[in-house]
């Protein structure tokens, strides 16, 4: 699974892609779900944003248990912060139309496409966008299959 982050106005917006597969980590190893919910809380932490966006339409396959993983870090920050869901996205309807929803999800459908994701391992790239003020934008990606060896 990869997750990429844009920081914009205080507001972190996350957008997970790719797939959240818990069968295909080795046992003993960090998997997707874990490895990307490192870099949420590590995010969060780092920039303390007003309001979080979650973006899940990007992802193509997720299973029941990263999803379980998934659904409760999210719960862990609406207690801290307004937590937006943009989706559910097509991995997500396809994962609800065989397990129940989470209670009190409400989506939002996506207003603009997904922040994009590479789906090599990179280090993190840093951009600055500027629109005539003096506002700034950060986008940063990080992929990979969330393997750790």
């Amino acid at each position: 699974m990869n997750i990429s982050f844009e920081f914009n106005e205080g507001e972190l917006r996350i957008a997970l892609s790719g797939r959240a597969d818990s069968l295909l980590c080795e046992p003993g190893t960090i998997g997707a779900a874990e490895d990307a919910l490192r870099i949420l809380d590590e995010q969060v932490l780092v920039r303390r944003p007003s309001r979080l966006t979650l973006e899940f339409t990007g992802l193509e396959y997720i299973d029941s248990t990263s999803f379980r993983k998934i659904s409760m870090e999210v719960e862990k920050l609406r207690a801290q912060l307004p937590v937006l869901l943009v989706g559910p996205g097509s991995a997500l309807e396809r994962l609800f139309s065989l397990i129940d929803a989470p209670s009190g999800w409400k989506w939002t459908p996506p207003k603009e496409p997904p922040v994009q994701s590479r789906m090599e391992a990179q280090a993190p790239q840093r951009e600055e966008a500027g629109d005539g003020d003096s506002d700034e934008a950060e986008t940063e990606e990080l992929g990979g299959s969330g393997l750790v060896g």
